[in-house]
């Protein structure tokens, strides 16, 4: 049974995909060999990226406890794993270089294995760790929570959604044994006993989860459930309201007519969030321009490549490249539903085809006027060609 600490539509789309039956390419494969050995090795992070005496450790999309193709499905950077992240820490924390780490959360969650001792490893991080996020629910907001002061990225950023979550089928008409010493094994939700067993489980791994939050945040697990939304996924302004988060970033636009960037709130909120243009930020801050043009390309490259991987797994390359065009963000779940349906439809047709063929090749040899029947072909077996005549 897996428990995941997820976002609701994030699991929904996770769910459908595992029903879908959907499975990697060659490329997606050897990706995810590269990503296995790359851990098992100790080769550098791929989630790591140093600049100005700050590591930032990225973590984007659905979270598993090791590499896993599902969670390659969401997100820019191939969804990540707690080990990844884990080894991602370590390695910005023994670096001599970095002298504060930046941990960036754009997840809905993942699985509950793994999690708690991924938190150990935060914990265990000597260096100073703040956090900026997009999106940090369920299982990625205990990340957070553990990791030090959050800030949204924006006021649409989304928090919370602390809970525990498992989806349970039936066992149908199959017939189900259990030894005699474990009645509590593998309980049936379909019976009242199972539910209450599988509830208290449940309640059981809810109470590990907001302990773990209650202590990072400072709070008590009891204040935990009751006030950080009961399982809701709040904006920005009210998480901060409610205590799950310590400040928001403030929005920028572009003024009208002119070259600059500023922001679109109040002076107060300006004083408090300097902004500058592009021109200045290179000639003031020209590594850290540099690390921001570096990062855009790579997270723009691998955009591409997740659309064209998947346009060509699914047998169109129109959706991929209309969503290239149109900059969709890998994972948006209307884009993933088309790859989804039409790679499902080339299978159904495959399938047809194949047996189209095989229909067509049995009937061609039963009309053959030399064909041999079953019996002839045995007979040719056991006595040889020519004594069988």
């Amino acid at each position: 049974m897996t428990l995941w600490l997820i976002e609701k539509e994030a699991g929904l789309q996770l769910d459908a995909l595992l029903t879908a039956g959907f499975r990697p390419t060659a490329l997606q494969e050897a990706e995810l060999e590269a990503r296995t050995q790359a851990l098992a090795t100790g080769g550098p992070s791929r989630f790591l990226a140093t600049s100005g005496g700050t590591s930032k450790v990225s973590v984007e999309g659905v979270l598993t406890k090791r590499p896993s193709f599902l969670a390659m499905l969401f997100g820019l950077r191939g969804g990540a794993s707690y080990e990844e992240i884990s080894a991602a820490l370590r390695e910005a924390d023994r670096d001599p270089e970095t002298s504060a780490i930046e941990l960036y959360l754009d997840s809905p969650g993942g699985e509950v294995s793994g999690l708690f001792e991924c938190l150990e490893v935060i914990q265990a991080t000597k260096k100073p760790i703040t956090v900026l996020a997009s999106q940090a629910c369920s299982a990625a907001y205990a990340l957070a929570s553990v990791a030090g002061p959050i800030t949204a990225a924006s006021p649409a950023a989304l928090f919370g959604s602390i809970g525990v979550m498992g989806t349970f089928r039936s066992s149908g008409s199959d017939i189900v044994l259990r030894s005699t010493e474990a009645p509590k094994k593998n309980p049936d939700p379909s019976t009242d006993e199972g539910k209450a067993e599988i509830q208290a489980y449940l309640d059981d791994m809810h109470q590990l989860f907001v302990e773990a939050i209650g202590a990072g945040r400072g709070v008590s697990a009891a204040h935990v459930s009751a006030q950080y939304g009961q399982g809701a996924a709040l904006l920005a302004a009210e998480a901060k309201a409610k205590g799950l988060i310590d400040a928001i970033n403030k929005p920028t636009l572009r003024a009208v007519g002119g070259s600059h960037i500023t922001t679109a709130v109040s002076a107060a909120a300006t004083q408090e969030h300097n902004s500058m243009d592009l021109k200045t930020l290179k000639a003031q801050h020209p590594e850290i321009f540099e690390a921001v043009l570096a990062v855009g390309v790579t997270q723009e490259r691998e955009r591409v490549q997740a659309h064209l991987t998947m346009g060509a797994q699914c047998g169109d390359m129109k959706i991929a490249i209309d969503a290239i065009n149109q900059g969709t963000v890998f994972g948006h779940a209307p884009t993933q539903a088309l790859y989804m349906a039409k790679a499902m439809n080339n299978r159904d047709l495959t399938a047809h085809v194949e047996d189209s063929t095989v229909v067509a090749q049995v009937t061609a040899q039963a009309e053959s006027p030399t064909a041999r029947d079953l019996g002839d072909q045995l007979a040719d077996s056991l006595l040889g060609p020519s004594e069988a005549k």
